[in-house]
């Protein structure tokens, strides 16, 4: 169901404000990753590629999951898992587990941007009606630039890491809270399996 002709309501408006602080959060540890992972973990500049480079990776497949997720299991729940993964991700960045920490977060930090995006755009076309899905589209791209461009601002202002990590993980959690205040009118069916339209129709 859509919003009221001629404005978007507060439903559409909440889940734009959750898909900002989402992306500020993956946003605020970009100004010190790479630091990070030379100076901290002694990588070296190959290594600072790979770890930078994991996450969009990650988010390339991850697609392919969190697409049939959203139609089977609801665009809400594919929001909040990404929510969820980019949370963990703050906590994995900071343990003491060497290079190992690092790559974990980036990969936990691209399956939440592939949740996050999938569940995002989906949900706000329903919210918003297909009618206005170009201008809701715009909003939630606008969330996203938004977040990523204020994120690093914010990872700077921090200072170190350790603090972006943390504020990664705050950030999410934020925006999982006001996600949960929004309602979802989709209800999801499970995908048709083709053998068994194929045994119907035979």
């Amino acid at each position: 169901m859509g919003s009221s002709e001629g404005e978007f309501d507060a439903r559409f408006w909440l889940l734009i404000s959750a898909i900002f602080l989402g992306f500020v959060g993956i946003g605020t540890v970009l100004p010190a990753l790479g630091p990070h992972v030379k100076h901290d973990l002694r990588g070296s500049d190959q290594v600072v590629g790979a770890v930078i480079g994991t996450f969009s990776v990650v988010a390339l497949v991850s697609r392919f999951f969190s697409g049939p997720l959203a139609d089977r299991r609801g665009r809400k729940i594919t929001f909040l898992t990404g929510l969820l993964s980019c949370a963990v991700a703050g906590a994995v960045y900071i343990m003491p587990t060497g290079l190992a920490s690092a790559y974990g977060g980036r990969v936990f930090q691209g399956f939440g941007e592939a949740c996050l995006y999938t569940g995002a755009a989906a949900w706000a076309v329903e919210l918003a009606g297909v009618e206005r899905s170009a201008q809701a589209l715009g909003y939630v791209s606008s969330g996203i630039w938004g977040g990523i461009s204020a994120g690093p601002v914010i990872g700077h202002w921090v200072g170190t890491f350790a603090h972006a990590a943390a504020f990664q993980s705050g950030a999410a959690v934020a925006a999982f809270g006001l996600a949960l205040l929004v309602r979802e009118d989709f209800r999801p069916h499970p995908h048709t399996d083709q053998r068994g339209v194929y045994l119907r129709l035979y």
